[in-house]
């Protein structure tokens, strides 16, 4: 349990802000027998939580994992009480539960239009000048806004940063097919936003688009990502096909929901990916060289599961596999009476596929290996 406590608290970090503000609250309300503050505090919170939804469409709930819609909210919840504690003020304390009820919806759902509200209005310069409540929020909440803000575009920015080298940036028209012919899982987006989006990509592809490749694949990133969030865009750009890559697949990271359901299901264990093993021979044996093939940093070549020692029974090496400049490549050609040394590595099919890409002219079999003293079946060229 309390790991999965430690989990859950890794996993959700600043959201755990919410339900503890809620908590103390409630616990203050309880012990002086006003729980009808905690009802409007809470409503409060609710009516910050639909505006920063509306304004953070792609990713709403990272936007509200920010310290500054944590303020947001609890800034509404206690401009809720607020208002509670002035219609107190100047009404009479009906002990009907439903008289009780409609003060707390009116507080709770009204407070933010009542600081909203104007006394009058000045003309300066042919420009209508508000004065009242309505201005300092104002100028509150468009500060906040923009500090939201600020934090997404930098959080945004990091992960395209960190995904758009994994393309091939002169294939940026591929890219761009690929994206949209993904966006069609996408069931409640109308017909309109999908010509729209497809309509983007494809002035961004053009000659009117970003000058640049590079700054071409960054455009269409970014229009994935205020589509349909991080979560959808990272599976997009995991999957994509070893043809418009620069980077081998490192396997699709799991979302923030799935990590949450398995901290809260003690035996639920999320998807293994479907791996086989990978036979490398020659110069490949060499883990700095085959991490080259794979583009991959010291820290990415370090996730893979470890490489074993295996032979191939029948085989001897050879390098008579030319290339288009008549160099001589390792290859594997039959002899009954020799072995290949080589090194065994647990890879995705995607992994594979793009090892594929880099082996131009080769042809990939499955063999069967010996390793750890027992025969298992292997991919090899």
């Amino acid at each position: 349990m309390v790991g999965v406590l430690g989990f859950a608290v890794s996993v959700l970090g600043n959201y755990l802000w919410y339900p503890a503000a809620l908590l103390v609250v409630f616990v203050w309300t309880w012990m002086h027998a006003e729980t009808e503050y905690f009802w409007v505090f809470a409503l409060g919170m609710g009516t910050a939580f639909a505006e920063i939804i509306g304004k953070f469409r792609d990713e709403p709930l990272q936007s509200v994992r920010t310290s500054y819609a944590i303020l947001y909210h609890i800034f509404n919840g206690i401009i809720a009480v607020c208002a509670l504690c002035v219609l107190e003020m100047f009404t009479e304390r009906s002990p009907d539960a439903g008289d009780q009820l409609k003060k707390v919806l009116v507080a709770g759902l009204g407070a933010m239009l009542i600081m909203r509200s104007k006394l009058f209005n000045i003309k300066i310069a042919d420009q209508d000048v508000s004065f009242g409540p309505e201005q300092i929020i104002k100028i509150f909440l468009s500060y906040m806004e923009e500090a939201i803000d600020r934090i997404r575009a930098t959080e945004r920015l990091e992960l395209v940063n960190r995904e758009v080298d994994i393309f091939q940036h002169d294939r940026f028209n591929e890219l761009a097919d690929y994206v949209i012919a993904k966006m069609a899982s996408a069931q409640t987006r109308t017909m309109q936003q999908k010509t729209d989006f497809e309509h983007k990509l494809k002035e961004i592809c053009s000659s009117d688009g970003p000058e640049g490749v590079r700054n071409k694949c960054f455009s269409i990133c970014f229009e994935l990502l205020n589509a349909m969030g991080e979560d959808f865009a990272l599976e997009v750009f995991e999957s994509a096909p070893p043809e418009i890559r620069h980077v081998a697949p490192q396997g699709v990271t799991p979302s923030r929901l799935k990590k949450i359901v398995v901290a809260a299901t003690p035996f639920t264990t999320l998807p293994s990916e479907n791996t086989q093993y990978y036979m490398a021979y020659g110069p490949d044996m060499s883990g700095v060289r085959f991490r080259e093939r794979l583009k991959w940093s010291e820290e990415q070549f370090r996730k893979i599961p470890a490489a074993k020692r295996c032979e191939l029974a029948k085989y001897c090496p050879a390098f008579n596999h030319q290339d288009a400049a008549g160099s001589g490549w390792a290859n594997i050609v039959p002899n009954e009476s020799a072995k290949v040394e080589g090194v065994l590595y647990t890879l995705s099919k995607e992994q594979i596929h793009f090892l594929d890409k880099e082996t131009p002219n080769y042809t990939r079999r499955t063999m069967s290996v010996i390793a750890d003293g027992r025969p298992m079946d292997a991919e090899n060229i």
